[in-house]
């Protein structure tokens, strides 16, 4: 395994500081060789990384740095999916979507779905498992998502090789957690909350969907009835063929009082019984209201981004952040409603 040298580093910023120290004015070749550089010494080699670093020493000026247009198909492709590594996002469908209306199936089939046809015979509609039954439609809504990266965050790390990835790793911890926010809560009323209105999240179409009959949304008081016997009712509810795919969706300090009824200790693996009801698991999501259990499949909860993403770079020298603008779209679905019993507290006098 190859190791990683600090030499290199540590000569690029002795000569960024030794730029820096001089007070001179720095032709403009020397200053693309002092970022390239830094650039170069970095493990990922990151360019962009370099200049805000001499951008934080004050060597260049915020026009070297600003930056406003569509990422490429490559930068999509790796902020997409960084964005999909969000712990709870791991266990739904994540949708790269390559237009903003999209028609998609989740990868997933109902037990018991084997039939015998004769030969010569077509399948009768109830035979089909069905791409439709299985089906969900996307249409992205554009939304804008707002980073600030402060300058002592780059001068603190500048001698670190993996500041490139710090700085990634920050701003995709919020991004990743507003939209799993977002996946949960919204209810597309911007007329009420300009966050919470930017799209319809899963709660609220389920919600919208037992309105039609299609899924079930019960009344819990798990503090009265115990965690234990509300999370059993609920799964009770769940239709047999769905039900061995089926996992209790709930908020993490909820799951941690199910796991301390239960006698156990939550701080445990997730693969431990503090995150199980009788096998099946239990998924915290800080996220999910509190009181609130979601139980059925989740692959069958859609989470949809465009690939088409736009990136604004820009200082802001009073604040002494470097701000960084998204503006991408997304949507929500649920594939299949009839999978899923949802649990929530009764309505308040």
């Amino acid at each position: 395994m190859k190791t990683f040298s600090f030499a290199p580093l540590f000569k690029a910023l002795a000569a960024v500081d030794a730029a820096a120290a001089s007070g001179g004015t720095i032709a403009a070749a020397d200053l693309s060789k002092l970022a390239q550089g830094l650039a170069k010494s970095y493990k990922r080699g990151d360019l962009a990384v370099a200049k805000m670093v001499l951008l934080a020493k004050g060597l260049i000026g915020p026009t070297d740095i600003t930056v406003t247009g569509q990422l490429t198909a490559q930068q999509s492709r790796t902020f997409l999916t960084s964005v999909f590594k969000h712990d709870f996002l791991k266990n739904v469908t994540t949708d790269a979507m390559g237009k903003l209306k999209k028609e998609g199936n989740v990868l997933g089939v109902p037990s018991r779905s084997m039939r015998r046809v004769p030969e010569g015979f077509e399948p009768t509609d109830d035979q089909k498992t069905g791409v439709d039954n299985l089906g969900y439609t996307l249409d992205a809504q554009s939304q804008q998502l707002f980073v600030d990266i402060k300058y002592s965050l780059l001068l603190d790390n500048q001698d670190n090789p993996e500041l490139p990835s710090i700085i990634e790793n920050a701003f995709v911890t919020q991004i990743s957690g507003e939209l799993v926010d977002l996946a949960w809560n919204g209810h597309g009323d911007l007329g009420v909350d300009d966050f919470l209105g930017l799209n319809v999240g899963w709660i609220k179409l389920l919600t919208e969907y037992a309105v039609a009959a299609r899924c079930q949304v019960v009344n819990v008081t798990p503090v009265v009835t115990g965690w234990y016997e509300t999370i059993g009712a609920l799964f009770d509810k769940v239709p047999t063929k769905y039900k061995s795919q089926s996992v209790a969706m709930m908020n993490t300090s909820d799951a941690d009082l199910y796991a301390h009824e239960r006698g156990e200790d939550a701080v445990r693996s997730d693969k431990d019984k503090s995150r199980q009801y009788i096998g099946y698991d239990i998924l915290p999501c800080e996220f999910i209201p509190r009181n609130h259990i979601v139980v059925g499949p989740p692959k069958f909860l859609v989470f949809g981004m465009a690939k088409d993403v736009t990136r604004t770079r820009e200082p802001h020298a009073r604040k002494r952040v470097i701000q960084l603008t998204f503006d991408c779209s997304n949507d929500f679905a649920v594939a299949v409603p009839e999978a899923f019993v949802m649990g929530v507290p009764p309505a308040g006098p």
